[in-house]
């Protein structure tokens, strides 16, 4: 366990997966597998009931025009979540400036944003976002 238990809030959770192909076009890992991983994340830590899982597959990180981010920002606009569950932060985005900016938006509507690979939880002082968000976009240069 890491430390969530049961949380004063009662979360309403999505989840949000995003996959892109490598150079052969092949998948690195498949979006079943990271959504088994987050769904099995949210049980274990019993966070809350989950309103909907959001997909982008076969989509850069580079970019935040993307479907399945649209609608996740209009549940977010609706109250419809208030905690997002991401594999890691570079699921979310690939771009430092635009995953920091929709970070912010995310703390502006009171929705706290956690990853099942521990590394960040909004909630907690988090000094290294901004490193750990360059760094990712670092990977598609």
């Amino acid at each position: 366990m890491l430390g969530f238990n049961k949380p004063d809030i009662n979360y309403h959770i999505g989840i949000y997966v995003r996959q892109s192909r490598d150079e052969n076009d092949e998948n690195l890992e498949t979006i079943e597998t990271q959504k088994r991983l987050l769904i099995d994340f949210v049980a274990k830590n019993s966070l809350g009931t989950i309103f909907k899982t959001y997909v982008d597959d076969n989509v850069s990180g580079a970019g935040f025009e993307r479907q399945a981010l649209d609608e996740l920002k209009k549940d977010v606009l609706a109250c419809n979540v208030n905690l997002i569950v991401l594999k890691d932060l570079s699921r979310l985005g690939r771009n430092n400036a635009k995953t920091l900016l929709f970070l912010d938006f995310l703390e502006e509507y009171g929705v706290r944003v956690l990853t099942a690979d521990g590394r960040y939880d909004s909630i907690k002082d988090n000094e290294t976002v901004g490193i750990d968000t360059w760094f990712n976009e670092r990977y598609i240069k």
